[in-house]
């Protein structure tokens, strides 16, 4: 996707992307069944190294940078929060440059 800061971006467009990294690259199964409800920290899906792992991509993907104050439970408990996320960090920052 490699999308810019200033590319607008469906909802469903990034909770795909987010999917498609957590199956693949955390998951390591493209077949599993995970949607945007799926909760990630409870089913231990997400931990602290494949956290800081998907806020690489969110970075890289998506040009927003992930403050520290921002990576708490709530914001990472499903692909619905991070995506949630990921369109608010892309906001504030359009709104600020």
């Amino acid at each position: 996707m490699a999308e810019t800061k200033d590319t607008p971006l469906s909802r469903e467009d990034v909770l795909a992307n987010l999917r498609e990294f957590v199956l693949e690259n955390v998951v390591k199964d493209s077949e599993a069944d995970i949607d945007g409800r799926t909760p990630l920290l409870e089913l231990g899906i997400l931990n602290s190294l494949s956290t800081a792992e998907l806020i690489a991509h969110v970075r890289a993907e998506f040009g927003v940078f992930v403050p520290p104050e921002r990576i708490f439970g709530s914001n990472f408990k499903n692909l619905e929060a991070v995506t949630s996320l990921v369109l608010a960090l892309r906001e504030e920052y359009s709104e600020t440059a």
